[in-house]
């Protein structure tokens, strides 16, 4: 999904990847999901200014996430574009996210969680029990 006119659909893509993701490794109530995840990304940390990161996590989850997930839209004139090399550009009332950046810093924070997962038996007992849990008829149809 390289094209220019794919940006909205790989943007939709990499954000419900991240709800996945988050449901299996993040171990918060569902509307901190996302913000945890979020400020992990490395274009957050890199602003090294708490209320710019906050102000850029808010937009991802509650303009990005929350109006594409309960409204169908994203909110306040955001946009998902590749114009920009950076993960998040705001201002005039706009913001754009490049699916580009988004995918591969996400990649990026998702195998921090698998590292983390695979070196300590509490986080694999409760990974392996959220993921019984969502996939349990899953689980039992393939049988023995």
């Amino acid at each position: 999904m390289n094209n220019e006119f794919e940006a909205f659909a790989k943007g939709v893509l990499i954000l419900t990847a991240i709800d996945f993701i988050g449901e299996f490794f993040i171990r918060t109530e569902s509307s901190n999901r996302i913000k945890k995840f979020c400020s992990e990304l490395p274009s957050i940390k890199r602003l090294k200014n708490e209320a710019l990161e906050k102000s850029q996590v808010k937009i991802i989850n509650d303009d990005y996430r929350n109006g594409l997930i309960h409204e169908g839209r994203i909110k306040n004139m955001g946009q998902f574009f590749y114009a920009t090399e950076d993960l998040i550009s705001v201002g005039e009332g706009v913001s754009i996210i490049n699916p580009s950046t988004l995918l591969s810093e996400t990649r990026i924070v998702f195998y921090k969680y698998v590292e983390k997962v695979s070196k300590s038996k509490d986080e694999m007992y409760h990974f392996k029990n959220k993921f019984k849990h969502h996939f349990e008829n899953e689980i039992l149809a393939l049988g023995d």
